[in-house]
This record gives structure tokens, sequence and C-alpha cells, in this order.
């Protein structure tokens, strides 16, 4: 994935998002083992799956900050 992003009055920046193997099957789903994010051309995130839980349960009270006062 590519994109530009233009902040205020600054010149846009180009990102890039990679996915590589391997690859892992978790329930029926295809997840990527590693997430490369270039900006500019430089790698500024890196993202290294390990370990993929799916319907974990989250206690409410980690979304009260995104309710409006």
């Amino acid at each position: 994935m590519e994109y530009d992003l233009k902040v205020g009055d600054g010149t846009p920046m180009k990102f890039r998002v990679s996915y590589y193997p391997p690859y892992k099957i978790v329930q029926n789903t295809l997840v990527p083992g590693r997430r490369v994010m270039e900006q500019n051309g430089k790698v500024v995130q890196e993202i290294n799956v390990n370990t993929c839980t799916y319907s974990a349960k989250i206690d409410p009270e980690v979304f009260q900050h995104l309710q409006s006062s």
C-alpha cells in the first residue's frame, strides 16, 4: 500500500506499507508475519507477529476515554 500525506502547509510525505511472509493461518485468516512501514524511503516501523489471538475479552473501561463528555 502506498499513499501521500500532507500535514498543514508542509511537503507531502510518501508512505509505503509492505507485508512479508511467513504467513500464518489463524482461524481461517492468512496473517502476515511481518509488516514494514516506510516514510519517504526510510523504514520508520517494523512489526513482527509472533502470536495472534482472536475473540479476546476486552474490558469496556479500556474504551471509556473515547466517550464524549
